[in-house]
């Protein structure tokens, strides 16, 4: 039986969220450096004002999107950033209100594009994003 690496806690040095980025597909995103940034920015319409200050000398902003929702209150929870030798791991939830209106199921349609934002040190280690929403 092979041994299965074990993974470790990488700390998370700030953290934001939300409902709006703009981001259309579902994805993610590192940046290492504010080049990287103003890059992203530029090909993308999000809102500079939604992410975490980010030091990038010390420190890198890894984006988890997903992407065009119908639901209005569909939001991403991170859980937790692990590594292993070569990976850092997002390890995130993806979270969707159950609605109870007059016929279960049906709730306020709004298109929503929810993502999140997380600063740790700088890696040159592969990211990888790690649903586990059925975990």
């Amino acid at each position: 039986m092979a041994s299965l690496t074990q993974r470790k806690i990488v700390q998370i040095l700030d953290y934001a969220h939300g409902t709006h980025c703009g981001i259309e597909k579902r994805g993610l995103e590192t940046i290492r450096s504010e080049e990287d940034l103003q890059y992203f920015l530029g090909k993308n319409n999000i809102d500079v004002n939604c992410l975490p200050d980010t030091n990038f000398e010390e420190c890198m902003l890894i984006l988890v999107f997903e992407g065009i929702c119908s639901n209005g209150g569909t939001h991403i929870e991170l859980r937790r950033l692990v590594e292993d030798e070569h990976t850092i791991y997002v390890e995130y939830v993806v979270s969707s209100p159950k609605f109870q209106g007059p016929i279960a199921g049906t709730g306020v349609a709004m298109m929503t594009t929810p993502f999140c934002a997380i600063v740790s040190q700088k890696s040159d280690k592969k990211i990888a994003p790690e649903d586990v929403s059925n975990n």
